[in-house]
């Protein structure tokens, strides 16, 4: 079993009360990168440039097929958000920015043990750049809010978490059923759905 790549962007929604609205199969050689930051003790990653070589995005979106599932309330797959060849530039640009040990954090601190033993890097990105991509993909295929309270609170869909994490899994490594946290981007814009992208089939 080889190594599995996942590529996990969360999506962001908005407010409503307020409103809101055939590539290379090499990333950018001219990309440079750098360390920003940390979270979790791990190193946040960044980029002069959008390192990725884009295809056509109206065609790929065209080849895109929603499947929902019917066991997970809520859930769904999309199949061909990415080409062959951005999957590829992907893992690349995250094989050069390092995979680490991911640390949990809990009450006694950040901590590695059975709950989580695979790799990860963090990329932080313009907002601009999952937007322009992959969000201006999927988006119509996103529910289009979400709705809490029953009905006291709604939030209108606008984009993708800027920050993406990559996970890396090799041999028996895993990551245990959990929860993803909400990531504030600020007062009137949130996470509220997890979205995550197979770069490859561990083959």
């Amino acid at each position: 079993m080889g190594n599995r790549h996942l590529q996990n962007p969360e999506a962001t929604m908005s407010d409503c009360k307020e409103g809101s609205a055939g590539a290379s199969k090499s990333f950018k050689a001219e990309t440079k990168f750098k360390v920003i930051g940390k979270e979790s003790g791990i190193s946040i990653n960044s980029t002069d440039i959008d390192p990725i070589r884009w295809g056509n995005h109206e065609k790929q979106a065209r080849k895109i097929k929603k499947e929902i599932l019917t066991q997970v309330p809520g859930a769904f797959v999309l199949k061909n958000v990415l080409t062959p060849s951005e999957c590829k530039q992907f893992v690349d640009v995250s094989e050069k920015m390092g995979y680490v040990g991911a640390l949990l954090t809990t009450s006694r601190g950040m901590v590695q043990d059975d709950m989580r033993n695979n790799k990860r890097v963090i990329y932080q990105t313009p907002i601009e750049f999952l937007r322009d991509t992959v969000w201006k993909r999927i988006e119509t295929m996103c529910p289009e809010e979400v709705i809490l309270n029953r009905g006291k609170f709604k939030w209108k869909r606008c984009g993708l978490n800027e920050r993406i994490r990559f996970y890396r899994y090799t041999g028996g490594e895993s990551f245990q059923p959990h929860f993803d946290g909400c990531y504030p981007r600020n007062d009137k814009e949130r996470s509220f759905l997890t979205i995550i992208i197979y770069l490859n089939d561990g083959q």
